[in-house]
């Protein structure tokens, strides 16, 4: 059952998620990493969010602890698994970036298990310290973003992404009418390569 309701998110992440989130940072111009910390976070985390709220009651332990498995499970399977998809079995990092959002990471698991272990209960200030440090995150992102984006000028593989993410974007509405829906990222770079053709 596990593995049918792993491919179920996985094909409706390919099919509705991505092509609306990379429509969205293309239409309105956002920076990868940005919509990386806001969109995608929220579209990954929205469920996460919705079972620890279900599960809750008066333990904390019982409330934060599928987040903590969740990003447990992110930080080992899935990266492991998108490794081992990636070409080459090699994924290209910016050193600065991931150093940043790893070190945001462990300090934010630290501070979780001091929640979960000491305070044993989870308040308004302690949720609105997590806003707190969220929105300071999503600020240091965007402050980098900006620095970032007189070097992204010269790369190649930036140039080519948003090339291909603007032609995707602009073909979306003549797949649209060639096949009557909207269908995977797959099933329309196909399309893309067959209109180049």
């Amino acid at each position: 059952m596990l593995f049918v309701f792993m491919y179920n998110m996985s094909s409706t992440a390919d099919e509705y998620l991505s092509p609306a989130l990379e429509h969205m940072t293309v239409k309105f111009n956002i920076p990868e990493s940005l919509a990386g910390v806001t969109l995608l976070a929220f579209g990954n985390g929205a469920p996460d969010c919705f079972s620890a709220m279900s599960a809750g009651d008066d333990n904390a332990i019982n409330s934060m602890s599928p987040l903590f498995g969740s990003a447990l499970f992110i930080s080992t399977c899935v990266i492991a698994l998108a490794t081992r998809a990636a070409k080459d079995g090699q994924i290209k990092v910016t050193s600065t970036f991931f150093i940043r959002d790893l070190i945001v990471f462990i300090l934010m698991e630290l501070y979780l298990l001091f929640i979960l272990f000491f305070i044993g209960e989870v308040t308004y200030m302690v949720a609105g310290s997590f806003l707190i440090i969220y929105l300071c995150y999503v600020g240091l992102v965007v402050y980098h973003a900006s620095q970032s984006n007189g070097a992204d000028d010269g790369d190649d593989d930036s140039k080519r992404l948003m090339i291909d993410a603007n032609d995707l974007v602009q073909t979306s509405s003549a797949y649209k009418k060639a096949k009557g829906a909207y269908g995977s990222v797959a099933n329309l770079e196909d399309f893309i390569q067959r209109r180049k053709s």
